[in-house]
């Protein structure tokens, strides 16, 4: 789980260096907040949704597949996560290439959260994305109402996202409970503010030939969420 985190989250670092410096389930009801959001990003995001949660089903439902392959897909999903991130920003203006690519690390990261969940009791799954709907919905209801500017937030969220892969690292070798709950809990209170920061972005910065840019950042900050907030839950219970 550790590693699936820290995998998601070096996807989450290559797309601030970019963008920063260059300038599981169908959510249904998300479909909420995302009719407010500018077409075509809220389509985009809608099929993400609906996609990743066909695709993570495969791991969950074929254990045997999981068992055998799990390592090795693992590593795999490490090194495609951050190609097709990189891919992704180069080729965002060249149709239909970055269609294909957003594609592509949909189904990457699909496979990912369904390996990441797979071990956990169905029920922590479910409180998780309750858990997860509620804030995505109530932050992004937030960052859209508010007259507050957040876009100043770039470099002190870079900041904090290399100090949360560090202690996330730090603790593979440690294997630290303390630890694994304060970086889940700070993953998760981090992803939160990605989520105001990049709901202001999409809403005010992006120009609409970015939405391929939008729809992943707003996906990628709550699949980290959410596996964050699973963390939480894991830990407490544990405990």
């Amino acid at each position: 789980m550790i590693l699936s985190s820290i995998i998601v989250s070096k996807a989450r670092t290559s797309t601030y260096a970019w963008a920063s410096f260059v300038k599981f389930t169908p959510f249904s009801p998300f479909n909420y907040f995302l009719l407010a959001s500018p077409e075509p990003l809220c389509a985009h995001l809608r099929s993400q949704y609906h996609f990743s949660y066909l695709i993570s089903l495969f791991p969950v439902t074929y254990s045997d597949f999981n068992c055998h392959l799990r390592p090795y897909i693992l590593f795999g999903l490490f090194i495609a996560s951050i190609v097709l991130m990189i891919a992704m920003f180069v080729k965002r203006y060249d149709n239909p290439i970055n269609f294909i690519l957003l594609f592509t690390f949909t189904i990457a990261e699909s496979f990912l959260v369904g390996l990441a969940v797979v071990h956990y009791d169905t029920n922590m799954v479910l409180q998780a994305f309750f858990i997860t709907l509620a804030v995505t919905v109530s932050l992004t209801i937030y960052s859209m109402q508010t007259k507050r500017e957040f876009s100043s937030w770039a470099s002190c969220l870079g900041c904090c996202l290399l100090a949360l892969l560090v202690g996330g690292i730090s603790n593979v070798f440690f294997g630290l409970p303390v630890i694994q709950l304060a970086t889940s809990i700070g993953g998760a209170i981090l992803f939160s503010f990605f989520l105001i920061y990049d709901t202001q972005m999409m809403m005010q910065r992006y120009s609409p030939e970015e939405y391929i840019v939008a729809a992943i950042t707003l996906y990628l900050d709550i699949l980290n969420l959410f596996l964050y907030i699973l963390r939480i839950l894991q830990s407490t219970n544990n405990n």
